[in-house]
């Protein structure tokens, strides 16, 4: 009968679906209701209700709650108000709370409802305190910390990074305007005070003070910097009378050497005591809003006022009076300067050429007019000259008995004068050639007589006219005839020279050499600055005592004062060196290769050993940007190079400096937290789920005790990253490592949830030869806007769920996702844990980023690999959660998957049985390949033997024979954990 009762059972059984989705009564055999599986059935009614309950051999999931099961829905489903092991999932109250309590505060307080199921809490908001110096994040319980980006305790504020002068630095307010020591006060005694913003608590830097501002004994400000004050900076200092900066030079208003370019008193350095060009002054000059004292030039006296006795202003130079000089002085009657001569109004020697009060102009001779001492203005200066009368008619009485013929008053002639032929009484007769001039007079008188010669005009620059002998058609007469010209610059009186046939007063310009007048040169028109004469007829440089061009610039070459040669007169003019090679040194700096001396720089392309300089442009393949020669980088000499990180004297990997003398990123999780649900990351957790609410504070604590005391370590060694702030790297990979902790130094405590850059020691089990996480085990991911994610791959986790026991764990299709913290410089070691030691030679401007948070991890542990961890020490008899299937130490993790565990006699679950869900694809499937189904063929030894492929008519392989292992190789259960890591060195 109770086996026909069992048979109608799990018939009704099947139709349990309709009792979920209906939430109404059952099916019976004889119409009668069979009540919920949650619903307890009295035993009266029990024992008459054919097809019903048997308490004496109960089967938990037959949905007929049984002796001493709790509850029974019909299903193996944890979590529905019915657990797999037949016991409620919780009870409502106090008692059934913290039943479902996960013991983690910041993702709400756990309930226990009506419907006997765990309802999730409201989550705390971020940042909610959760006990002492602990708050909510990502979900998790973790340790207040400056930089986590959540505001806490004392923090003014936390902006989870490093960065100075953000509004939040050390998580207190950057500034803030009514705390003097936060006023944004500036630390340069040469900028003034900034101003706080206090709604964005950042400053606004204050206004550089004025360039000359005291900042410090005998230092000035200068473009908002506290320098050492010195001449040419642009800035008056203790000393310095002037200074224009760059414009200091001779005559500017200050010299060179910050001096006034002259003085007033006690008296004026600017006169040249030369009162004809003007009288020079020294007076205040602004320069680019700068003062200085520089000579001005006075208003020059008119050409030939008087400067002195007897002297007089003459092109601008203060002499006494010559003639010549175009001004009367002294004994003279009159001066024209150039224009002096013969006839002029004012003959060479500065007379008059003729006398008002006894006329001598006459000739005596009537016919060509009476002359007359006339005065005469030339160039505005006043002579007498000669005029000439109105001439006679020809034929006029001149005289008794004389008449005018061709202008000379003479007897008339007898008909004989004129004939060719000479007669009595004339020198000669040209016939109708007799003229003036033409040797024979129309007198028949000679035009000239030797005798007494009055051919000469005065005039020696146009050459001494004689009178001389001519024969005109045979005919012989007397005339005057041309003396030879006298070349320019010839001699022609007391201080006069020939120009262009007559004769001048010398004067400077003339293009004639006047030693007497202390002329060096005269090129004329030519005279000019630097021609090689001067306008003041002196050479336009001195060869001697010292050669005048000589500069103080070495890089323009060797100036030289030469002679020169122009228009055939000779002069001396300054004669240009040639310029420097570049990089040639000259005084305080370098030649330019242009002339120029400039303060030698890194990038001029010169090399500059006195400043250190090994090469010169920088930036290049071969100079870095200090001038320094960039040496190839030995990777493994212990010494820091070029590219290179670090240097620690070897290429071994995992001891802080790696194999390319990078800097090696290790990680290490300092919160694991196993999930025993799923979310829309991990959306599937077989191996979670099989941990029962009254065992997953006991898992928790002992992850966490593991992580505490360092007998669990999670490590994760980053490959390939380029970017160590994580803000961006396109492609990672993450390899896990197995080690333990290195033993506190005196002094400190070894704590793993706050173990930045503590040292670990590697497992060897968990490296390659090259002392890296073997390439299977790699996780390729990538890094975006300080997010991690990686996977699918392998890894191995090192977990410990007995004390002393640490087990690894084989996970296949990895996937990770985290948030990247903020950087911080590695920390210094001391010769010991933590930080790295002096010898590793780490670029100390180096950081990285030194936590990683809200850290998520899937993946799919392989059977095989719960196979080979014990049974936890909590399991077994004597254990605080014994259970009554009576496992022994022979006995693996995934024995109690498959077998469950009960304790209080059965009627609290602890470890809900579960089948693999998933497999490893890096694994070959056996048989018909997954979902894989394991099973025991002992009820004494409870030891896993059998594993079956898919379906009910799949393979079933026996312990012993390769496709058994090959079988729980592939076969997995879905795992979920959550995750912080902080930043460690592995060696």
């Amino acid at each position: 009968m109770r086996s026909s009762l069992r048979l109608a059972s799990a018939a009704c059984f099947a139709l349990g679906l309709v009792w979920m989705v209906s939430a109404q009564a059952g099916c019976s055999t004889n119409g009668t209701e069979i009540p919920p599986d949650n619903v307890d059935v009295d035993a009266s009614t029990e024992a008459e209700t054919e097809g019903g309950p048997d308490d004496d051999n109960p089967v938990c999931g037959n949905g007929w709650k049984e002796a001493v099961e709790q509850c029974d829905d019909g299903n193996s489903v944890n979590g529905d108000g019915c657990e797999a092991d037949c016991t409620l999932t919780c009870r409502p109250g106090p008692d059934g709370d913290k039943k479902c309590s996960d013991k983690n505060p910041c993702n709400g307080e756990e309930t226990c409802g009506s419907d006997n199921k765990c309802a999730p809490g409201t989550a705390p908001a971020e940042g909610a305190s959760c006990g002492d110096a602990k708050f909510c994040k990502g979900g998790l319980c973790v340790d207040v910390t400056c930089g986590d980006g959540v505001k806490n305790g004392t923090e003014e504020c936390d902006d989870a990074n490093t960065v100075s002068g953000d509004g939040c630095d050390g998580c207190k307010l950057t500034c803030v305007s009514s705390d003097a020591t936060r006023d944004c006060a500036s630390t340069n005694p040469c900028v003034g005070k900034g101003t706080c913003d206090d709604a964005k608590h950042t400053c606004t830097a204050g206004s550089p003070l004025a360039d000359g501002t005291a900042c410090g004994t005998g230092m000035i400000c200068k473009g908002g910097t506290c320098v050492s004050p010195k001449c040419g900076d642009g800035i008056v200092g203790t000393g310095e009378q002037c200074d224009f900066g760059a414009g200091n030079g001779a005559g500017t208003g200050c010299e060179i050497d910050c001096k006034f370019s002259c003085s007033a008193t006690p008296t004026d350095t600017c006169s040249d005591g030369n009162p004809c060009n003007g009288a020079e002054t020294c007076g205040d000059v602004t320069v680019g809003g700068k003062a200085g004292k520089k000579c001005s030039a006075g208003t020059p006296l008119g050409e030939g006022a008087s400067c002195g006795t007897d002297k007089f202003c003459k092109s601008g130079a203060c002499a006494s009076g010559a003639c010549g000089d175009g001004i009367v002085s002294g004994a003279e009657q009159c001066d024209f300067g150039a224009g002096n001569g013969a006839g002029t109004g004012c003959e060479i020697d500065c007379r008059f050429s003729c006398s008002k009060t006894a006329d001598t102009c006459s000739d005596g001779n009537a016919c060509n007019g009476t002359e007359t001492c006339q005065t005469v203005t030339v160039g505005g200066k006043t002579g007498q000259k000669c005029g000439a009368g109105t001439p006679l008619g020809e034929g006029a009485t001149c005289a008794t008995g004389m008449i005018c013929k061709s202008g000379s008053c003479v007897v008339p002639p007898a008909v004989t004068c004129g004939n060719g032929t000479l007669d009595s009484g004339e020198e000669c007769d040209f016939g109708a050639g007799n003229g003036a001039g033409t040797g024979c007079e129309v007198t028949c008188k000679f035009s000239c007589s030797k005798t007494a010669d009055t051919c000469s005009d005065g005039n020696a620059c146009n050459g001494v006219e004689s009178c001389q002998t001519v024969t005109v058609s045979g005919k012989t007469g007397q005339k005057c005839g041309a003396g030879a010209a006298l070349s320019d610059c010839s001699a022609c009186g007391s201080g006069g020279v020939c120009l262009a046939g007559a004769c001048k007063t010398s004067t400077c310009g003339d293009g004639c050499l006047d030693t007497v007048k202390g002329e060096q040169c005269d090129f004329g028109a030519g005279n000019a600055t630097g021609s090689g004469c001067e306008t003041t007829c002196t050479f336009s440089c001195t060869k001697t005592p010292t050669d005048s061009c000589l500069d103080t610039n070495t890089c323009n070459g060797v100036e030289s004062c030469q002679t020169v040669t122009v228009g055939g007169k000779t002069g001396q003019k300054c004669n240009a060196g040639t310029n420097v090679t570049k990089c040639i040194a000259c005084g305080a700096g370098v030649c330019d290769g242009a002339g120029a001396c400039k303060t030698s720089t890194c990038g001029d392309a010169c090399v500059d050993t006195s400043k250190g300089e090994q090469c010169d442009p920088p930036a290049s393949g071969t100079c870095d940007a200090l001038c320094k020669n960039v040496v190839a980088a030995v990777c493994g000499n212990g010494v820091r190079e070029t590219g290179e990180q670090c240097d620690d004297g070897n290429k071994l990997n995992l001891d802080g400096c790696d194999s390319s003398c990078k800097f090696e990123q290790n990680h290490r999780a300092n919160a694991l937290d196993m999930q025993f649900g799923t979310d829309t990351f991990c959306t599937r957790n077989q191996l979670g789920s099989a941990i029962a609410s009254s065992g997953q504070t006991t898992i928790r604590d002992a992850l966490n005790t593991g992580v505490k005391d360092g007998s669990t370590n999670v490590l994760f060694k980053f490959l390939g990253l380029e970017d160590l702030s994580g803000t961006s790297d396109p492609a990672v990979s993450l390899g896990s490592l197995g080690g333990d902790p290195a033993a506190a130094p005196t002094g400190l405590t070894y704590d793993g949830f706050n173990d930045l850059d503590w040292w670990y020691t590697v497992d060897p089990l968990t490296i390659d030869g090259s002392r890296n996480p073997p390439a299977s085990s790699l996780i390729n991911g990538a890094i975006a806007a300080k997010a991690l994610t990686a996977g699918p791959g392998n890894m191995t986790l090192m977990l410990q769920f007995s004390t002393g026991v640490v087990s690894p764990l084989n996970l296949s299709n990895v996937r990770i996702k985290a948030t990247i913290g903020a950087t911080s410089v590695p920390k210094v070691s001391t010769g010991s844990t933590p930080g790295h030691l002096a010898s590793e030679h780490l670029d100390p401007a180096l950081q990285s980023f030194a936590t990683m948070s809200n850290g998520q991890l899937c993946g799919a542990v392989s059977a095989y690999s719960l196979s080979k961890v014990p049974v936890p020490s909590a399991l077994l008899p004597g254990g605080s959660a014994n259970c009554v299937e009576g496992y022994t130490t022979a006995n693996s993790l995934l024995d109690v998957l498959i077998g469950g565990c009960r304790i209080f006699g059965g009627f609290i679950g602890v470890v809900n049985i579960r089948q693999p869900d998933a497999e490893d694809p890096t694994m070959p499937p056996v048989g018909s390949g997954p979902n894989y189904t394991l099973s025991r063929s002992s009820t004494s030894t409870k030891i896993v033997d059998r594993c079956r492929s898919t379906g009910s008519s799949g393979t079933t392989y026996n312990k012993g024979t390769p496709e058994f292992d090959a079988c729980l190789k592939d076969a997995a259960y879905t795992a979920y954990f959550k995750f912080t890591t902080d930043r460690v060195i592995v060696k």
